[in-house]
């Protein structure tokens, strides 16, 4: 069950608008843990290797992506939403 979510399901789970076929790490606690670790992997933006990475970035975005380590990675606030506003202008 996806937090917040009021659908049920009878076989797993998400609904169908939570699940995706490439998210391994299915629930908040298991994210966090997972984010926290690339951040203390990657304490500088890896972007402008200036500013202290404080946000987890898909470098290929879901769903084309996945939650895999060797996706991920460390960025500034800055550098991260700069990357995001130009992958929804693609």
């Amino acid at each position: 069950m996806y937090v917040g979510c009021p659908r049920l399901v009878s076989s797993g789970r998400f609904c169908n608008i939570h699940k995706t076929n490439t998210q391994q790490y299915r629930n908040n606690s298991e994210w966090k843990r997972l984010s926290e670790w690339v951040l203390v992997e990657e304490p500088i933006c890896r972007i402008c290797g200036i500013e202290l990475a404080v946000e987890t970035d898909h470098m290929i975005p879901l769903p084309k992506g996945s939650h895999e380590r060797w996706n991920l990675q460390g960025l500034c606030k800055k550098c991260h939403r700069i990357k995001t506003t130009q992958e929804t202008r693609r």
